[in-house]
């Protein structure tokens, strides 16, 4: 059983081709440490990965089969690789081995990182600093906004001391004017931030890159393309790879012509294309603060300047709308500890949390939004728009 660095889940086949036995299935390596999960149906019918701690078995009748499906918990390696042999044995005398090898998905730097931190070595990068770079690579998903803050709740309250300014409006259509009497010193005081339950849910895709380093980036558009690889002369003149092809990310446009395809449209070789409608900014990236690791915050300001050319109060067209509002998005991800009995790869393909968000500029008080987020890492490639 070959997990490699890109398969999470297998199955292990079991056939009795004889009469009735119990089949135990056990770990050589016992009683060190097992990063496998055997999957167990509970009696509601919810599938969950309890970790391998002990032997376990399975009564299989005369011609039955069975089929377990047992996964790799990355997060839960304490090396780049791990190796075992799997024991199968019946109640008739069977014996059975299978080898299984897994590795880890990560980055050589942060693979250094991490062991000269276990080794106590002096200038070893803090723990979240390390896990965030062995988060390196594109991360998809969706934040659910479930909440928000009620700008209205406040009382409203008018200081009749500081008058009242006059204004005219003309009606554009009855050209009959009115006079408007507008309060100097109304507000509303009080107003609660704390966001309260909506009545359903609205989604924000996201799209997240974390590169070699941990740093972690907002981005709002990617393309994913391919860098063929290159070949050499060996001693004997033969042709043989020198550097060999890979999946590149792009976000910088003026790099697209350079790379090729990584799929085929219409016969054609082209990007894949990912973006979102949710976030808007200069660039394609928006770097952010803090650690991509469980249990941590990143954070970032998305600001949007009254003139920016896509501010959604902007209106090419319209004379009044020449001018848009200054608009702050502070937006937070963070990270929450893994549920009990996580799916196979929480941690190192899947992460969770709680996504909160405060807007300035829509209203005089500001409006805070929160929810829960997912991110599933779509692939490994540490680097932004590489030399090609």
């Amino acid at each position: 059983m070959d997990f490699r660095t890109a398969v999470t889940e297998l199955g292990l086949g079991l056939r009795n081709l004889a009469a009735g036995a119990n089949v135990t299935v056990r770990d050589l390596s016992a009683p060190a440490q097992n990063p496998l999960s055997v999957a167990v149906t509970q009696g509601d019918g919810t599938l969950t990965w309890p970790a391998w701690t002990l032997p376990w078995i399975r009564a299989l009748g005369t011609g039955a089969s069975a089929v377990e499906r047992i996964a790799v918990r990355r997060e839960a390696m304490i090396a780049d690789a791990y190796e075992t042999v799997l024991e199968i044995t019946d109640s008739k005398g069977s014996r059975l081995l299978v080898p299984v090898a897994a590795a880890r998905v990560g980055v050589p730097a942060a693979r250094s990182a991490v062991a000269a931190r276990r080794a106590g070595l002096a200038g070893a990068a803090p723990a979240a600093v390390t896990e965030a770079a062995t988060h390196a690579g594109l991360w998809v998903g969706t934040a659910s906004i479930q909440a928000i803050s009620e700008a209205h709740s406040g009382p409203l309250t008018t200081n009749v001391a500081l008058g009242f300014t006059i204004q005219l409006e003309t009606n554009v259509v009855s050209r009959i004017v009115t006079t408007n009497r507008i309060p100097n010193g109304l507000s509303r005081t009080s107003v609660s931030m704390t966001p309260t339950p909506t009545g359903s849910e609205f989604h924000l895709r996201l799209l997240l890159h974390v590169d070699a380093a941990g740093q972690t980036r907002l981005l709002k558009e990617v393309i994913q393309m391919w860098k063929p690889g290159t070949t050499t002369n060996d001693v004997d003149g033969v042709a043989v790879v020198d550097q060999p092809g890979q999946e590149v990310l792009v976000t910088d446009d003026s790099k697209i012509g350079q790379f090729a395809g990584v799929t085929a449209r219409d016969g054609v070789p082209v990007g894949r294309r990912l973006s979102t409608a949710a976030f808007d900014f200069a660039d394609n990236e928006l770097p952010l603060a803090g650690n991509f690791a469980i249990g941590g915050t990143v954070r970032g300001t998305n600001t949007m300047s009254a003139t920016f050319a896509r501010n959604p109060f902007r209106h090419k067209y319209h004379p009044d709308h020449g001018k848009g509002h200054d608009i702050k998005r502070i937006i937070q991800l963070q990270f929450v500890a893994p549920p009990a009995n996580p799916p196979p790869g929480y941690g190192e393909r899947l992460v969770d949390g709680l996504y909160l968000e405060t807007i300035n500029g829509l209203h005089r008080t500001n409006i805070v939004v929160g929810g829960t987020f997912r991110l599933k890492r779509v692939t490994t490639t540490a680097e932004l728009n590489p030399q090609p």
